[in-house]
């Protein structure tokens, strides 16, 4: 029940009063993955991304076959910056399950090789994704900021225009596409 409400809500404030609750139960149970992750998941949703990693470890280290929690303790180095950790642990579970169960990470995996220097690498995973997925808006964004970043404005407008199409709301988007026009004289 804790962490579907955690799950759903958007109060950190009603978020931070429940974790008190889920370490009381760790108490009773320190051996259960369960309540690590449902504590490491109210980290999460506080943005408190060290905590967080720290709750995720215990539940995948209790239960190695927990992939729910190796997904969330991806999510948090990622967010953290760790990007060589994310790399290496996407790499290492993908190999113990499936490639499949971290489908929703294939993103989160091309942005951390662009941001490790391998963004060669990041450009095939990010076409994979837009092949299984054409709509994916933050994909087809992300694949022409790779090339916006390597200063190769014309390759990244054709990406950029489409993310813009698909999602002409977000700002970034927008933004980073017009700066592009501006760079290549296309005012």
């Amino acid at each position: 029940i804790i962490e579907k409400y955690i799950i759903r809500s958007d109060d950190g404030a009603l978020v931070a009063e429940l974790i008190p609750t889920i370490e009381a139960i760790i108490e009773q149970d320190p051996y259960s993955s369960e309540a690590w992750y449902v504590l490491g998941s109210g980290f999460l949703a506080q943005e408190n991304h060290e905590k967080a990693i720290r709750a995720f470890d215990f539940a995948v280290t209790i239960n190695e076959n927990f992939a729910d929690a190796w997904i969330a303790l991806m999510e948090s180095h990622y967010e953290l910056s760790h990007y060589e950790i994310f790399i290496g642990m996407y790499n290492e579970q993908v190999e113990r399950f499936s490639k499949k169960i971290f489908e929703e990470l294939e993103g989160l995996l091309a942005w951390s090789y662009h941001e490790t220097n391998q963004t060669v690498k990041a450009r095939e995973i990010y076409k994979e994704v837009l092949k299984r997925d054409p709509e994916d808006s933050e994909s087809w964004y992300s694949l022409g900021l790779t090339w916006q970043q390597s200063n190769n404005f014309d390759n990244a407008i054709p990406y950029l225009e489409k993310a813009h199409q698909l999602d002409p709301l977000e700002a970034d988007y927008g933004l980073v596409l017009a700066t592009c026009y501006v760079v290549t004289n296309n005012t």
